[in-house]
């Protein structure tokens, strides 16, 4: 499959000792007419969400300490900078348009920094199917 027919997205997911770790992985993206008598655009398989939030971090909150996803769901940051650590210390730093499903909702977690002031990201919880 030709790269720009793939969505690349930060996995951050429970390991085998409890523990949590980031993959780096990317979601398929097929040809899809989504508005009639338009061309068609690019898009992953439609997954079920039930809740949508938006959330803002302000520039004084710095860290947020070590936590479990309460529920697998898309991470989207819309503005400001973000950085995730795992428990085997790997790490990315997230900007805007950056996507991350956090799935670790078992084990010890992961924690965030919101670094260079507030930042904004919207949560997309996702349906247990």
């Amino acid at each position: 499959m030709p790269a720009e027919n793939l969505f690349q997205i930060t996995r951050c997911e429970t390991d085998e000792t409890g523990g949590s770790r980031l993959v780096d992985t990317v979601m398929p993206m097929q040809s899809a007419g989504l508005v009639e008598g338009e061309a068609a655009l690019l898009s992953t398989a439609p997954e079920r969400a039930v809740a949508v939030t938006f959330v803002e971090v302000p520039a004084e909150a710095r860290e947020s300490g070590w936590h479990r996803a309460p529920c697998r769901q898309y991470v989207v940051v819309l503005s400001g900078q973000v950085e995730i650590e795992a428990r085997d210390g790997s790490t990315r730093r997230m900007g805007p348009g950056d996507v991350i499903l956090a799935a670790d909702t078992e084990g010890s977690g992961h924690r965030a920094t919101a670094s260079g002031g507030r930042a904004r990201l919207l949560f997309i919880s996702l349906a247990d199917d």
